[in-house]
């Protein structure tokens, strides 16, 4: 969707049917190249296999690139939570640790995707799985009180009642010592303004997501809602939070600020309707000026093609979105 390259504080503590699968639709890593795979074979890296487990057809996948060498990444396909977890221990002992990730829960369970990269202190990354508002605070507090920071945060739709949302998080060691707060997820207005305040305390967006959930059970509606991980240390120079839209229009909000030599923090992608994608991310001036990439959400098979494509053209995944086409009846 936008590609484009170069030319030459204090801390807040706050206590569709799914059925039909895309059975082609599986990664590994074989030489540094993300291959596709029928779902009847393994997946392997490094020489661990680990079962291939199929895909919701309703699932779409948006991902963040950026110049650097995503050989040695991997990308993994959408799993159930407990073959994430497993799967994520597998790779752990193989030193590598999640840099992002995106929860989506569907109506066979929640799915999680997961990017993962040679991390010098793997074993210092520690994770909470879709937990509610108060578990993920007094997590980040204890967390934070022993040197932690966030390095990646997601929502899902909470199991029995869909107007809530379950946080998931990625916590590591060396990524500072400063404030950090981390926002409960709220609508767009709320959002934004508390953006700026952060913004004027000194702080940075180091982590964004975005979900669309029930706002009106007799009508149907949705709405959608946003949180954010700032953090001290991050920089002095601009940061703009791109207002959510389709492709067209974010398209044009973040060329304006890439050409102005800004860069993204985070991209993701929800919908509200169920079929149209909608799209926000961050800008920032303190990240240097090499090429990206964001991709328009597309079914696993594509994004996993585009993956392989990008890796080859010497770029790496650094943000990953995932939600479901809640319209899809198959």
């Amino acid at each position: 969707m936008a590609d484009a390259r170069p030319k030459a504080a204090p801390r807040e503590t706050l206590a569709a049917r799914e059925t039909q699968v895309d059975r082609r639709a599986f990664l590994k890593t074989a030489g540094g190249v993300a291959l596709a795979l029928p779902a009847a074979l393994a997946w392997m890296q490094n020489g661990v296999e680990l079962q291939a487990a199929p895909v919701p057809k309703a699932l779409r996948f948006a991902g963040l690139w950026r110049s650097g060498d995503g050989s040695r990444q991997v990308l993994t396909p959408p799993l159930l939570m407990q073959d994430y977890i497993a799967r994520r221990r597998a790779l752990a002992d193989q030193g590598l640790a999640a840099r992002t990730m995106a929860v989506c829960r569907t109506v066979s369970g929640e799915y999680y995707v997961g990017v993962f990269e040679p991390t010098p202190e793997h074993r210092s990354v520690t994770h909470l799985m879709a937990g509610t508002w108060e578990q993920f605070a007094a997590r980040d507090k204890e967390l934070f009180d022993t040197g932690y920071r966030v390095s990646d945060i997601a929502l899902s739709i909470a199991p029995k009642d869909a107007r809530q949302v379950r946080y998931t998080a990625i916590w590591r060691k060396g990524l500072g010592t400063g404030a950090q707060w981390t926002t409960p997820a709220r609508e767009w207005g709320a959002f934004a303004a508390d953006a700026k305040v952060k913004f004027d305390q000194g702080l940075r967006l180091a982590a964004l997501d975005a979900i669309n959930v029930l706002a009106d059970v007799q009508k149907g509606t949705q709405k959608a809602l946003f949180t954010g991980t700032w953090r001290s240390g991050l920089g002095t120079g601009a940061l703009y939070v791109i207002p959510p839209g389709d492709g067209p229009a974010y398209h044009d909000q973040y060329m304006k600020h890439f050409n102005n030599g800004l860069r993204s923090v985070a991209f993701r992608a929800f919908t509200l309707n169920g079929q149209t994608p909608i799209y926000t991310g961050v800008v920032s001036g303190d990240i240097g000026q090499g090429g990206e990439r964001s991709g328009v959400a597309q079914p696993w098979d594509a994004f996993a093609a585009e993956h392989a494509s990008r890796v080859k053209d010497g770029m790496r995944l650094v943000d990953v979105a995932m939600y479901r086409e809640f319209t899809i009846i198959d």
